[in-house]
């Protein structure tokens, strides 16, 4: 949990926040129509967030709700000690709904000896629910789901089989099915429990100051309530075309090596065979997916 505050340093934020206060009084409409065109303004792009002056971030959430990120970050900082951005405003219903919010000036380059980041993805994995309960968002709601170059918005899953029912079924090769499902059986089979996980934690996530500190961890809109593994399978597929970053999460070395070893062949090989990132059959010579398991039962992708 964080510190608390003293008197002294609530009565300065109060007085510091009064005009943004006074700001938030004007009809959203208005509000979002100026938020509308500093995007136009400072050009947001397809990944809809974009750097303003004084450490501001705006972001777009396109069709998804941006109700899901700002409450995403309110539950991870009342539980937790990871620095996130403020948030300032949501504006939930106008085309394109907006989240604006604060953060530091910071890069997103990394020493080599951030042993402490590992305390604070630690905190985020003790939140824990039991086994059988819905993959899904913060309160049981919609989760955004990142997944091969993609983002979508699914309901909540009743539980962690269902989810993985879903990950076969969005395969695009059927061919590949009987060596995936001989892959999934193993891994399926154990008892992960659930943990709220933040499920995008690539290189321009993880804003670090100029002297080395954690300045926060930004974009929380696909976390939410996930097999405990998914965190581990998801940071590494982010890190495929980063050296740094996977040298990055070697030096700070959350997970214990080897322990998701399974998850994570098998997560390579879904990708390898699932939307924007599958590579056809025949296009590899020799792909062990593509082998027909009468043929060799003990291919090792």
């Amino acid at each position: 949990m964080r510190p608390r505050r003293s008197l002294l340093q609530i009565l300065a934020s109060s007085l510091l926040g009064l005009p943004w206060r006074l700001w938030l009084c004007f009809p959203k409409s208005m509000r979002a129509s100026v938020y509308i065109r500093l995007g136009r303004w400072y050009s947001i792009q397809e990944w809809n967030i974009q750097r303003l002056p004084f450490g501001l971030i705006l972001k777009h959430t396109q069709d998804r709700p941006p109700e899901i990120e700002a409450d995403n970050i309110k539950f991870v900082q009342e539980n937790t000690t990871i620095p996130v951005p403020r948030i300032l405003d949501v504006l939930p219903d106008i085309p394109k709904g907006n989240t604006s919010g604060g953060g530091s000036p910071a890069k997103t380059t990394y020493p080599p000896e951030f042993l402490h980041y590992s305390d604070l993805i630690f905190e985020l994995s003790e939140l824990m629910k039991s086994f059988n309960k819905p993959v899904s968002g913060l309160h049981g709601s919609p989760f955004v789901h990142i997944r091969c170059g993609d983002r979508c918005l699914v309901q909540p899953l009743k539980n962690i089989r269902s989810f993985h029912d879903m990950l076969l079924a969005n395969v695009s090769f059927m061919s590949r099915m009987p060596r995936l499902l001989q892959m999934a059986s193993p891994v399926y089979a154990k008892p992960h429990k659930l943990c709220f996980s933040h499920c995008d934690l690539n290189h321009t996530n993880i804003l670090v100051t100029e002297d080395g500190q954690l300045a926060a961890i930004i974009d929380w809109e696909a976390a939410g309530w996930f097999p405990e593994y998914w965190e581990y399978t998801s940071q590494v597929m982010q890190s495929v075309d980063s050296e740094i970053l996977a040298k990055f999460w070697n030096a700070v070395g959350v997970f214990e090596k080897g322990c998701y070893e399974k998850e994570l062949e098998l997560e390579r090989a879904l990708w390898h065979s699932t939307g924007d990132t599958a590579v056809p059959p025949g296009i590899m010579p020799d792909d062990p997916l593509d082998i027909p398991l009468h043929e060799d039962k003990n291919v090792k992708w």
